[in-house]
């Protein structure tokens, strides 16, 4: 009897660790099935931030673009980038031959023009002079016709004859004066419309002459040191193209960049940035604030320019690095993008909440609804009803569903 207590006994204990076993395994198995999410926290109380990153170029703060007048083919060079120039030094010359010929060709469409509103002027004159003397003896034929017919009155059919005579007569005399009135309209509209392109073509010729140097001689045209000067002979220039820059001797070195008209819009001067330029020895980064800032009507852009200390040690063919950041309002929460979930009924995010259940604490899903007021490539400001140490669901391994449980992995 006692044997088979003892029997039963260590059955009993067997059956209840293989109980405890099996309810461990299929917990094991329950929650391998859960989806699995991984959650982050709330930020209360901050702001957005914006980085962007670009190339910008070197130049000095009060510095002078020279630019090219037109296509100009290097013959020889005196100027040197890093000497000092005054205002009249020559700093290289130009093929003149092409500008020649094409200041002759515009000098020969001036006087082509000049020569046709005088051959005009010259031909509505004689024809406005054969029309008026036409006009005359009209008239005056006219004039005799009806002394005539006060002579040779009381006859029927000498009446009729003089009847249509005098219609025959003062038709001529109008169409005469309509012809003169014509020929003096269309010779005004003509010598307009030439004089207009007269004064097109001259004001072309002074620009011409402007824009390209005399005796191809190209000079300075204020004192200070030259920079970026590379020319060499035989190198061609475009019209517009920045082939050099003086810049004064107090001038500081600085970065310049560009930015698009929605996106400069939103920087100011005085804004804070990073500059990495590149040296010899390494590449360094410094911090520096927006000195300058302009809308390029041309380029349709808005201009930056940033003090560069570390632009002296600048290695030759390389270009700065800018860093920028801005900051939004603040918000009292912000979350990961990846966080906000759309649904039918609007955006939403899923809160994990904790409970007890029957083998411990249990992770389960609330549905909140959420606006969105702002958001970046990472992050948004929100607002949604949660607490300090609330935790949301950023990402997760199978669609959720409100109140379903999920296992957390952090």
């Amino acid at each position: 009897m006692t044997k088979q207590k003892r029997w039963i006994a260590r059955l009993a204990i067997g059956l209840l660790v293989l109980l405890v076993i099996c309810t461990i395994v299929s917990r094991s198995i329950y929650t391998m099935l859960l989806p699995v999410v991984e959650v982050s926290s709330v930020s209360m109380r901050t702001a957005l931030s914006y980085e962007s990153t670009l190339q910008g170029s070197y130049t000095f703060s009060d510095s002078q673009p020279l630019i090219a007048g037109g296509e100009w083919v290097v013959e020889s060079v005196e100027g040197s980038s890093g000497k000092p120039v005054k205002r009249g030094d020559l700093l290289f010359t130009i093929d003149n031959a092409q500008n020649a010929l094409t200041i002759s060709r515009m000098e020969l469409s001036i006087k082509t023009l000049e020569d046709q509103i005088a051959s005009n002027e010259s031909k509505s004159a004689s024809t406005l002079a054969d029309l008026r003397t036409q006009l005359q003896i009209a008239k005056k034929e006219l004039e005799m016709h009806l002394e005539e017919i006060q002579y040779s009155t009381g006859i029927q059919s000498v009446d009729e004859q003089n009847s249509l005579k005098t219609t025959r007569l003062k038709l001529a005399v109008t169409k005469l004066e309509d012809q003169i009135a014509s020929t003096e309209a269309n010779g005004k509209s003509s010598r307009e419309e030439l004089e207009r392109q007269l004064a097109i073509a001259r004001r072309e010729l002074e620009l011409q002459r402007e824009k390209m140097p005399a005796e191809g001689k190209v000079f300075a045209d204020a004192d200070g040191i030259l920079e970026d000067f590379d020319l060499r002979e035989g190198n061609t220039l475009s019209a517009g193209e920045e082939y050099a820059r003086i810049r004064s001797a107090e001038a500081v070195r600085c970065v310049q960049w560009e930015l698009p008209p929605a996106e400069g819009g939103k920087y100011s001067e005085g804004d804070r940035i990073k500059i990495q330029v590149t040296t010899s020895a390494d590449s360094s980064i410094e911090n520096s604030t927006i000195r300058e800032k302009y809308f390029d009507g041309e380029r349709g852009a808005w201009v930056f320019t940033a003090e560069s200390k570390d632009s002296a040690n600048a290695l030759i063919g390389t270009l700065p690095t800018i860093y920028l950041t801005r900051y939004s309002g603040i918000y009292d929460q912000i979350i990961p993008v990846a966080c906000i979930a759309s649904t039918p009924n609007g955006d939403v995010v899923r809160i994990v909440r904790t409970r007890n259940g029957l083998f411990g604490e249990e992770s389960i899903i609330e549905e909140v609804s959420v606006e969105v007021h702002e958001q970046n490539n990472f992050y948004a400001g929100v607002s949604f009803s949660a607490g300090l140490s609330d935790v949301v669901v950023k990402y997760t391994s199978r669609p959720l569903k409100n109140g379903c449980e999920v296992s957390v992995v952090n």
